[in-house]
């Protein structure tokens, strides 16, 4: 039973250390804007949560506490309790980095986006399904635009 305990324990801290939605959305921002030249500091940090994990699965089956506990019996409470602080200001800074890196991106986004009207020259209420196809000139720009429209139907 103690052995299945340390499996599991060890699958779910690998989940922890890698899944995070934050950190893929993170990494992919920061691969968009710097490419490959910012792959070493991937790896070095995945290296490092690979050790730092790893390291305190052990310490969590071996000892049977989290490895915070550990730190506030060695270290005492005033520096377990520094460490806790400093943990949390670290988790909150990353959570202030990401929210900050998404609101830039919805603002370009906003700050990008044109209106345009359309009035079919088409005077027929035939409820037929009309195509429309819109095109730019400028080099670069994507239109986002419906695919069509129904036209209305007889009243």
């Amino acid at each position: 039973m103690k052995k299945l305990l340390g499996i599991t324990l060890g699958i779910m801290t690998a989940l922890g250390g890698f899944v995070d939605l934050g950190q893929i959305v993170f990494t992919m921002q920061a691969g968009a804007v710097f490419g490959y030249r910012m792959l070493w500091a991937i790896v070095l940090g995945t290296l490092g949560i690979i050790v730092y994990m790893e390291m305190c699965g052990r310490i969590a089956v071996v000892v049977g506490q989290p490895v915070f506990t550990i730190v506030r019996k060695r270290l005492g409470y005033r520096l377990g309790l520094l460490t806790l602080i400093a943990s949390n200001l670290l988790n909150l800074i990353t959570c202030a980095a990401e929210l900050g890196g998404i609101y830039q991106q919805i603002g370009d986004e906003l700050a990008s986006q044109y209106m345009m009207a359309y009035v079919s020259r088409n005077a027929r209420h035939d409820g037929q399904w009309r195509r429309i196809v819109v095109r730019t000139n400028r080099p670069n720009t994507l239109a986002r635009t419906k695919q069509g429209y129904y036209a209305p139907g007889r009243s």
